[in-house]
């Protein structure tokens, strides 16, 4: 454990050159990639020439270039690394949004069904890719706000509240978003995203099991499996991963490049 957080992991350097063959070693396993946003001129026009036009009105409307810049450097690089997955230049890429705005990609008949989702927090972004099920992912920098005991009285289950009542002082900043990011990225791996309440999924401390209540309108959907796994990226934060069935080997990589 790490600040009562999650597990620390070690990442395997990628560069350039070799973000191709390890797409290709993807298989059945979650590959994680993390990256950190740099304001580097070169990177910012090569990957503002990447988005389409929708994600670049979007860069448009933030008020600080600082935000601004992060957003077109993280698409830009998520650009990148998905096109390494399904052969295709990064400006190719076209996403969709289901009704619960869950970005997706839009595939050609002769290209592999990828699935991935993407959190930020500060100047780092986490970015999960897997075949064969449903992902999300949910990256927070824990910082103190006076307001997150609100948060966990709206947003956490009566047992949740437990765990945190129960917590000392040293450990509950760490429980606390141990607890939230579970509950972020199942929301996120279920396609509900904000539409539905956090209480309806029950975390644990442990981050061993997840209990989904009330999320599906069918039984094939409400029947599935759901595994979860809690890790800190860098010190200072935590991410947890959730994923459809069991959870399978997972690679953490880091891509290396100039200015990023």
């Amino acid at each position: 454990m790490n600040d009562g957080a999650g597990d620390q992991v070690r990442w395997r350097d990628v560069d350039e050159d070799g973000l191709a063959p390890t797409a290709r070693s993807l298989g059945t396993d979650i590959h994680i990639w993390c990256f950190r946003f740099s304001t580097d001129g070169k990177n910012l026009v090569r990957f503002t020439s990447a988005l389409d036009d929708n994600e670049k009105a979007r860069a448009k409307h933030f008020h600080f270039d600082r935000d601004r810049q992060h957003f077109v450097i993280r698409r830009g690089l998520q650009r990148k690394i998905l096109a390494a997955y399904i052969g295709v230049d990064p400006q190719d890429i076209t996403y969709r949004e289901d009704r619960a705005e869950k970005p997706a990609l839009v595939f050609s008949l002769d290209q592999p069904v990828l699935e991935f989702n993407a959190s930020n927090s500060g100047a780092a972004g986490l970015l999960c890719v897997r075949r064969g099920g449903a992902v999300g992912i949910d990256l927070e920098v824990m910082t103190k706000q006076s307001a997150l005991d609100l948060v966990a009285a709206d947003n956490f289950t009566a047992a949740e509240r437990a765990v945190l009542k129960n917590a000392g002082q040293e450990q509950w900043l760490g429980i606390f978003y141990r607890l939230w990011t579970q509950k972020e990225a199942a929301l996120k791996a279920v396609g509900k995203g904000l539409s539905v309440s956090p209480r309806q999924i029950e975390a644990t401390q442990a981050g061993e099991e997840l209990i989904m209540t009330g999320l599906f309108d069918d039984q094939t959907n409400a029947s599935r499996d759901w595994s979860v796994r809690v890790f800190t990226p860098v010190s200072g934060s935590v991410a947890a991963l959730v994923t459809e069935g069991r959870m399978p080997a997972l690679n953490f990589l880091r891509l290396c490049q100039n200015g990023t």
